[in-house]
């Protein structure tokens, strides 16, 4: 008779709350963006788009333009004002 141990093993593998409990090293952003450009370059087709790590990515990138043009915009009139 089979073991149970194992089925269990193997049914844990594909059990999606049980993922992060393994010793998985955390990715970089860049990393990712890599992976991503290389799936999307050599299998466009077979291989899944990345679209939370892209809308991340937009996202990420949306606000650091934001706070460049707040700064940039707010930054020039707090260095003209003269407190002699």
């Amino acid at each position: 008779m089979a073991d149970p141990f194992l089925i269990d093993d193997i049914l844990n593998e594909f059990d999606p709350t049980l993922v992060n409990k393994k010793n998985v090293p955390k990715r970089s952003l860049s990393e990712e963006l890599v992976t991503a450009m290389l799936n999307e370059r050599m299998a466009p087709e077979l291989l899944p788009y990345k679209h939370t790590l892209m809308d991340l990515v937009l996202l990420q990138i949306s606000s650091q333009q934001q706070y460049l043009l707040d700064s940039h915009e707010y930054g020039d009139s707090n260095g003209d004002t003269d407190y002699t």
